[in-house]
C-alpha cells in the first residue's frame, strides 16, 4: 500500500463577460441594430499595432514546441516566454483562438468555450479571373485607387490597386448555432506598380500579372478546456452542440441563450438556432457581424485607410520646407498589415522606412506616391522571401486571427457565456500497484478456496447438537464435574485443566457396538449412520441438517417405541 493525492472540491470561481456566438445575433424583436463600423475601426489598429512576434496569450496550439521551428539563427523571444506568436502560425499544428489563455484549466469542472481556426490559400490568377462586374454587384465589396506621377525629367510612375469581394456582403455568412460551422470568404486583389527608382528591384513581372485571389476558411464551435477528466489537454473541436458533450462535471454556462448544462437535468431549454443575419438595406460598413475577410479588406482598403487618407490629404503627410520644423521626421503614422508581412523571427519585409513608421519626410507628392507603391508592393513581395507566397498567406491568416478577436471582444451585444473552475485540494488516499492487486487478490481467493472447502466439509459431519446453549454447556459441565468442580477461582488462566481437555466431541464408543455415546474429547467421529445414547428413548441418529434434528428425533423415538 502507498498513497497518492488527488484533488477534492474546494468551491468554483467563474470568468465572466465571455462571448457566446449566440451572444453576436440579437433576438427577433431586436430588429434595425447594425454595427456602427467599430469592429473595422479597431480591426485597422490591431493590424497597424500587432507585429507577428508579438507573443498572443489565445492563440491555442496542438503540441507547440520551439524545437519544431526551423531557426537558422537564435530562438526568438516568443520562445524564451513560452508563448506562441502569428508569425509561426504557418508552421504551427493546429492552431486556433480561443477568449481564455492558452492551456486554461477547469480542473474538476467540465467546461466549453468557442474557437476559430483560419486557413489561407492565395492563388496568382490570371486578370481575366477578376470579376469584371464586381462593382456593380449589389452589396459586394469593391474599391480601386489608381495615380501617375512625373519626376519632372520626362520619368512617369504609376501605381494602381484593385479590391473585389464579389459576393453580396450584406449577408452574414456567421451563424447564430453553437454548432460547427464552416465557411470561406474570396477577395481579389489586382495590383500594380511601375517606374518607382525605390522599389525598382522588384521584379517587373509575375507570371498572371499582380492579380491574386485570397480565399480565407473559417472553421467556428465549441470545444471542451483542459480539465482534470480529459487529462488536462484541450478538447477537439465538437461538431455538435456542447450541451451535448457535457457530463456530470459540467456546470452551467451563461445565463442568456439557453445555458450549457448537463443534458441529463431537466428544467432547462437548449438554445434555438437561426439562419444567417441579413441586413440587406445597410451599408457594408453596418453590417452587423462581418466575416473576417471583409472585416480586413475594409480596414485595409475601405474609406479612412492608408490610401485613401494619403489621396485624400497629402499635405498631412509632408514636412513644411520653409519652416523648418524639428518634427518633420518624428513617426506620424504606420501602414496597417507591414507588421504581419515580417518574416517568422522578425525580419523587416521591405526595404524602407514604411515597416517602421510613416514621418512628414515627404517633400512632394510623388513622396506620397512612393509610400503607397511599397505599401501595394508589400502585397506580393518581401525582400526576405521574394514572391513567396507563405509570409503573405500567413499574414492573412493572423489578420483573420486578429479581426475575430477583436468581433469576440467588441461585440455590440452582451457578453453572457461563463466559465468555471476549481482547481481543488490536494488529498491524499490510499492506493495499491497492480502487482499488489494481483498479489493480494490471489492470496483472497486462497483464503476463499479454503473457506469454501471447510464449509462443504463441515456440511457433511453431522451436529452432537443443535446449538450451543445453555442446556448444551450444562451437559458438558456434568461430563466434565470432576475437572472443573463448582469452586471459587479468580483467574481462570490458571486453570490447568482448561488447557489439557481437548475441545471437541466425539464416539466415546471408538466405534464399537450398536450404539455410541458422546464424549468430550472422544477420537472417534460422529457419523450420520449411527444411533447414538440420547434423552429421548434411549438412542437417536445424528443429522447434518440441525432444522431436521427434532423431526428425525421425533422418527426414532417412533422406531424406539415400537420395539418395546
Amino acid at each position: 500500500m502507498s498513497t497518492k493525492t488527488i484533488q477534492t472540491p474546494t468551491g468554483s470561481t467563474t470568468v465572466t463577460q465571455l462571448t457566446d456566438i449566440l451572444d453576436q445575433f440579437p433576438d427577433s424583436d431586436d430588429g434595425g441594430i447594425s454595427d456602427t463600423n467599430l469592429i473595422t475601426i479597431l480591426t485597422r489598429n490591431a493590424l497597424t499595432s500587432t507585429y507577428n512576434t508579438d507573443p498572443q496569450a489565445r492563440l491555442w496550439v496542438g503540441n507547440y514546441s520551439c524545437s519544431m521551428l526551423n531557426y537558422t539563427e537564435a530562438l526568438p523571444e516568443q520562445c524564451v516566454v513560452g508563448s506562441a506568436t502569428l508569425g509561426n502560425l504557418s508552421q504551427l499544428t493546429n492552431p486556433y483562438l480561443a477568449q481564455l489563455p492558452s492551456g486554461y484549466n477547469t480542473g474538476l469542472i467540465q467546461q466549453f468555450l468557442p474557437r476559430f481556426n483560419f486557413s489561407v490559400e492565395r492563388e496568382n490568377v490570371t486578370a481575366t479571373s477578376m470579376p469584371a462586374a464586381c462593382g456593380r454587384t449589389l452589396g459586394s465589396f469593391y474599391v480601386k485607387y489608381a495615380n501617375s506621377s512625373s519626376d519632372g525629367y520626362g520619368n512617369i510612375a504609376n501605381w494602381s490597386l484593385t479590391a473585389c469581394m464579389p459576393a453580396d456582403q450584406r449577408t452574414s455568412p456567421w451563424k447564430a448555432v453553437r454548432t460547427r460551422q464552416d465557411f470561406s470568404e474570396t477577395l481579389y486583389l489586382d495590383l500594380s506598380t511601375n517606374g518607382y527608382e525605390m522599389i525598382s528591384d522588384i521584379p517587373d513581372e509575375l507570371p498572371n500579372g499582380a492579380v491574386f485571389k485570397i480565399t480565407v476558411s473559417t472553421t467556428a464551435g465549441f470545444f471542451e478546456l483542459p480539465n482534470y477528466m480529459n487529462g488536462q489537454v484541450a478538447g477537439p473541436l465538437l461538431d455538435g452542440d456542447p450541451i451535448d458533450s457535457c457530463g456530470i462535471h459540467c456546470e452551467a454556462q451563461g445565463y442568456e441563450n439557453g445555458s450549457i448544462y448537463d443534458h441529463n437535468l431537466t428544467g432547462r431549454d437548449a438554445p434555438a438556432s437561426s439562419d444567417n443575419q441579413t441586413t440587406s438595406s445597410l451599408s457594408l460598413e453596418r453590417v452587423v457581424n462581418k466575416g473576417p475577410l471583409l472585416t480586413i479588406a475594409m480596414a485595409l482598403f475601405g474609406d479612412d485607410s492608408f490610401i485613401p487618407n494619403r489621396l485624400n490629404n497629402p499635405s498631412a503627410y509632408m514636412y513644411n520646407l520653409t519652416a523648418g520644423d524639428p518634427d518633420n521626421y518624428m513617426c506620424i503614422d504606420q501602414a496597417p498589415f507591414m507588421g504581419l508581412l515580417r518574416g517568422d523571427t522578425g525580419q523587416n519585409n521591405v526595404d524602407n522606412d514604411l515597416d517602421f513608421c510613416t514621418t512628414k519626410s515627404a517633400e512632394t507628392e510623388l513622396d506620397i506616391d512612393i509610400q503607397i507603391a511599397s505599401y501595394i508592393t508589400a502585397f506580393y513581395y518581401n525582400d526576405w522571401y521574394g514572391l513567396a507566397d507563405e509570409r503573405i498567406s500567413n499574414a492573412f491568416a493572423s489578420a483573420a486571427f486578429l479581426a475575430t478577436e477583436v468581433w469576440l471582444s467588441h461585440g455590440i451585444y452582451e457578453h453572457t457565456l461563463t466559465v468555471s473552475s476549481d482547481m481543488g485540494a490536494n488529498t491524499e488516499i490510499p492506493t495499491m500497484s497492480k502487482a499488489g492487486m494481483i498479489l493480494i487478490s490471489a492470496l483472497l481467493a486462497l483464503d476463499l478456496l479454503c473457506l469454501l472447502a471447510m464449509a462443504i466439509y463441515s456440511s457433511t459431519i453431522p451436529r452432537w447438537t443443535t446449538q450451543l446453549d445453555s442446556f448444551a454447556m450444562m451437559r458438558i459441565g456434568a461430563n466434565m464435574h470432576e475437572l472443573v468442580p463448582l469452586n471459587v477461582t479468580h483467574d481462570p488462566s490458571k486453570i490447568a485443566a482448561l488447557d489439557e481437555t481437548p475441545g471437541y466431541v466425539g464416539d466415546a464408543t471408538a466405534g464399537e457396538g450398536e450404539i455410541g455415546e458422546l464424549g468430550i474429547g472422544a477420537c472417534a467421529p460422529l457419523t450420520t449412520r449411527r444411533r447414538y445414547r440420547s434423552y429421548e428413548e434411549g438412542v437417536q441418529i445424528l443429522d447434518t441438517n440441525p432444522r431436521a434434528g427434532s423431526q428425525k428425533a421425533a422418527g426414532w423415538e417412533s422406531w424406539l417405541s415400537g420395539l418395546h
